[in-house]
């Protein structure tokens, strides 16, 4: 589940959970959240640390360690859908492959 760290996105994690929670009753199946991505991070400002802080502390399994940060190639990738692992944007890269080795780790894919 990825959470930028504004107010409204704060607020989404709450009620995706509530509605994972429905659905996998309804369904009669269990389904378990792989974790929460804090992404579109931007610029230090005290709100967004509170907010990760907060985030952190009150679904402290959920959280990967690993963020991704706002960056223009990113926004320009998706816009040109392409991939971000072709965008020359080599910290761009080094993070969405650790969150893709800390997800794989968490369903099971690799130990």
């Amino acid at each position: 589940m990825p959470v930028s760290l504004d107010y409204l996105s704060v607020i989404g994690i709450g009620i995706l959970l509530g509605r994972i929670k429905e659905l996998s009753s309804d369904l009669d199946q269990e389904i378990e959240n792989a974790g929460v991505i804090i992404s579109r991070v931007g610029r230090p400002a005290q709100h967004r640390e509170t907010t990760e802080a907060t985030i952190r502390a009150q679904l402290p399994s959920l959280v990967f360690a690993q963020t991704i940060k706002d960056r223009t190639r990113v926004s320009a990738a998706a816009e040109n859908r392409t991939s971000i692992f072709d965008s020359g944007d080599a910290a761009a890269v080094a993070e969405f492959t650790a969150v893709f080795i800390e997800l794989s780790q968490r369903i099971g894919l690799v130990t």
